[in-house]
């Protein structure tokens, strides 16, 4: 009986796991919306590529080493005559950033000199993004980890308290 009981507690255990990776999926989910939601009053000008290149680093990430790259651009663009410059390229973090490909098929399309399209803050001129794209990529992995807990959880909880010895009918003396 000690045991089932202590397997019992164990799918508790998984089911309060899998809340917190639905919670956790769920706050990632919403920072990445609220960021593209506070785009919305956002206008856009043509600016100017001054630089750009790719950057690589080791990146300890949140399932091992290994290397990402980015491309790191500089701008300028003109808002209401006075001359901005920005370096930010991705509203939000985003997976297709970690791909040396896409980085430089991005970098190729956008060479030094070259007119670019540069969204930016009304109320804010200087905060600005070349492209106003998020990533649900965790949040998602957050979620199906979290369902997957959830469901692991249930099954454990369902299969050891349908495994428990039935308690003694009333009434029944066991000689009979």
């Amino acid at each position: 009986m000690t045991r089932i009981r202590g397997l019992f507690r164990f799918d508790r255990i998984v089911l309060l796991l899998s809340l917190c990776l639905l919670v956790l999926g769920a706050w990632e989910a919403w920072g990445q919306w609220s960021n593209l939601e506070r785009t919305r009053a956002w206008r856009s000008v043509k600016g100017e590529v001054l630089s750009g290149h790719m950057e690589v680093e080791k990146s300890n990430g949140r399932f091992g080493d290994g290397w990402r790259s980015w491309a790191a651009m500089r701008y300028r663009y003109v808002v209401d005559g006075r001359t901005y410059r920005g370096e930010r390229v991705y509203l939000g973090e985003t997976v297709e950033w970690y791909d040396e490909e896409y980085v430089e098929a991005f970098l190729a399309a956008h060479p030094d000199g070259s007119v670019i399209d540069v969204h930016y803050d009304p109320a804010d001129p200087r905060d600005s993004a070349l492209l106003l794209e998020v990533s649900y990529g965790w949040a998602l992995l957050y979620g199906f980890f979290g369902l997957f807990a959830g469901v692991a959880g249930l099954a454990i909880g369902l299969d050891y308290r349908d495994a428990r010895p039935a308690p003694p009918r009333q009434g029944v003396s066991k000689s009979d």
